[in-house]
C-alpha cells in the first residue's frame, strides 16, 4: 500500500499516511490533491514521497534500486566493480550504496549507466 506525505501549511510538519490509491483519490478529490485533516488542508508533498532522501539531511549515503543487483549477485558485482576501480557496496537486498556525488558518478560510469540527475 502506498505511503503519501502531506505537509501542514503553517508549521511545515510532515505527516505520512498509508492508504490505497482509491482511498487517496476519494479523500483528496474535492481538494485538488490536498487532504483535509482536523479542519486543516494539508498539502501533498510528491517530491518528498519520491525522493528517497530525508530533506533535512545532506542526502548521502544514497541507495539506488536501478544501480542495484539481485541479492545473490552482490559478491560478484562488488568484485566486478572493484576491478573497474570503484569501491561500490550494496545493501542486503541488493541496492547500490553511493557515498557521495563523485562516487555516484564513478559507479554509474562503471556500470555503463547514464545519470540523468547527475552533474555531467
Amino acid at each position: 500500500m502506498p505511503t503519501y506525505i502531506f505537509t501542514h501549511p503553517e508549521t511545515g510538519e510532515e505527516k505520512k499516511m498509508m492508504m490505497s490509491v482509491a482511498e487517496m483519490c476519494n479523500r483528496t478529490d474535492k481538494h485538488d490533491g490536498d487532504l483535509l485533516i482536523d479542519e486543516v488542508l494539508w498539502s501533498r508533498c510528491i517530491g518528498c514521497e519520491h525522493s528517497g532522501v530525508n530533506p533535512n539531511s545532506a542526502g548521502w549515503p544514497m541507495t539506488s534500486d536501478s544501480a542495484g543487483t539481485h541479492p545473490d549477485e552482490v559478491p560478484k558485482m562488488m568484485k566486478e566493480m572493484r576491478a573497474k576501480g570503484v569501491n561500490l557496496n550494496y545493501t542486503r537486498d541488493g541496492r547500490a550504496i553511493f557515498e557521495n556525488a563523485a562516487h555516484r558518478r564513478a559507479a554509474m560510469k562503471a556500470l555503463g549507466m547514464r545519470d540523468r540527475q547527475g552533474y555531467d
